[in-house]
């Protein structure tokens, strides 16, 4: 993935050309892992949809409850975003 760059009000790609976030957020993982729903198969539908980043909320419930939140909800997720080549933005 090429590194992005602030240019004054735009954002470049590392070869200059202008870049466009074209996104979708998911539902909190931690919500969907109760609920028994793929989030990672999520992501493969948001690729395929066309966009270019996911949004990934994290809750402080979340967190709480789960100890090894990391490694069990966002490293699956951040290293998938990564193969599927989407910007992974973790809020």
């Amino acid at each position: 993935m090429l590194k992005l760059l602030v240019d004054g009000n735009k954002i470049k790609d590392e070869l200059g050309n202008k870049f466009v976030f074209r996104g979708i957020c998911l539902n909190s993982p931690d919500i969907l892992i109760d609920e028994g729903h793929d989030f990672l198969q999520d992501l493969k539908e948001i690729k395929k949809l066309g966009a270019n980043a996911v949004q990934v909320p994290i809750c402080p419930a979340g967190w709480q409850f789960y100890p090894d939140y990391c490694e069990k909800i966002l490293d699956p997720i951040v290293k998938l975003a990564k193969e599927l080549n989407l910007y992974c933005y973790l809020d």
